[in-house]
């Protein structure tokens, strides 16, 4: 991603996801921590379309993670995406016709 391979780095954080979610520990941490660069690196290149549900994804496994452990701090970065996309969407919507 830093030396402008964009399209390769986002397909790697994509096989670290599917990696993530063969653990055999079933540990939320591994999703959340393979989520996260990947939601970064979509809305780096404006793929919103593909952020969103992932978004929301992070979101159910942030609050597991934090109700498992009493606080993760996953929670709140589930919080600071949220309202990106909130952000981005309010910016991309046309304006509703009467």
């Amino acid at each position: 991603m830093q030396d402008g391979r964009h399209e390769e780095g986002v397909a790697l954080l994509r096989n670290a996801l599917v990696a993530a979610e063969l653990n055999e520990m079933e540990d939320t941490m591994y999703k959340l921590n393979a989520l996260e660069p990947l939601i970064q690196s979509l809305f780096s290149i404006n793929s919103i379309d593909e952020a969103e549900p992932l978004v929301l994804r992070y979101g159910y496994m942030a609050m597991a993670q934090s109700e498992k452990d009493g606080f993760a701090f996953a929670e709140i970065d589930s919080l600071f995406w949220s309202a990106r996309l909130h952000k981005v969407m309010c910016l991309c919507t046309p304006p509703a016709r009467l």
